[in-house]
């Protein structure tokens, strides 16, 4: 129910909170600010307006969900026990995001609100292939993988800002040096800026879907239609998000089995990448 759900998101964050506290406190003993950021701007292309405190570039480039550059500070400069606790860590967020995307806060993936410095890009995943059912918080780490792997850049750049109501659509931001990089390149992806002025990449879905999600086909060419929920609703959005996370699950015909309810709902991801000055 959401009050288990409130506790498990409330646990994971002051596990998060307690760790990167401690790593913080490990650098602070051996780096200085602007090591770090040096590190941080030559190997990922984050760039920072101050670089007087190791907590301000943590809190910029990490939170909860998005601790891939803090595992890699944790690993170039930190302790064996900051590293440790870091994979204990992350053995706990893998099992918390294992369930739906869309059951946790969509606003608390990112610790800072600090979106200078950054160009947006959206990426549209067709609504008909992924329902809110299939995509778990596993999944989105997979994604944002694929997708570096498949525009040639790092993963770690990448930072889930949050997921928004609407159609499947990942937005992203990629540093200036590397979106011209990928502007150029001969990879079968194309960026085009729409009528609000807003740069969308094309690429084969196939490519950055994990396998399971880009075998599903929920809806067939028949019913494509718009959704109303399972229950006969056609109330907002919202509304039928509420509803039908609470019915995630059908019983078989002998009463004994529960399996997945097959909803289709659509949705939107927000990501975010560091941009770099030049």
């Amino acid at each position: 129910d959401k009050a288990e759900l409130e506790k498990k998101h409330f646990e994971i964050t002051e596990k998060f909170a307690f760790i990167s506290e401690q790593i913080i406190q490990s650098l602070k003993k051996t780096k200085q600010p602007k090591d770090l950021a040096y590190y941080l701007k030559k190997t990922y292309y984050f760039q920072f307006a101050s670089t007087d405190d190791i907590t301000d570039i943590i809190d910029k480039t990490s939170s909860w969900f998005n601790i891939k550059v803090l595992k890699s500070l944790a690993s170039r400069y930190g302790t064996d026990k900051d590293n440790e606790s870091l994979l204990n860590y992350e053995q706990d967020l893998r099992a918390y995001l294992r369930q739906s995307l869309f059951q946790i806060p969509a606003n608390s993936f990112q610790s800072s609100n600090d979106t200078s410095n950054v160009t947006i890009c959206y990426l549209k995943i067709p609504d008909e292939d992924v329902s809110m059912l299939d995509l778990s918080g596993e999944d989105v780490l997979q994604i944002e993988r694929n997708l570096a792997e498949y525009l040639g850049i790092r993963h770690e750049v990448f930072n889930l800002c949050e997921y928004r109501l609407g159609c499947i659509e990942l937005v992203f931001s990629i540093p200036t040096t590397l979106y011209k990089s990928i502007k150029k390149s001969t990879a079968p992806c194309k960026f085009e800026k729409d009528k609000n002025k807003e740069l969308r990449l094309t690429v084969d879905l196939k490519n950055i879907l994990p396998p399971h999600l880009a075998n599903i086909k929920l809806m067939n060419e028949e019913s494509q239609m718009e959704y109303v929920g399972s229950d006969g609703s056609d109330g907002s959005v919202e509304d039928i998000v509420h509803k039908e996370l609470e019915k995630t699950t059908t019983r078989s015909t002998n009463g004994d089995q529960e399996i997945p309810a097959q909803n289709h709902i659509s949705r939107k991801f927000s990501f975010e990448l560091p941009s770099q000055k030049y």
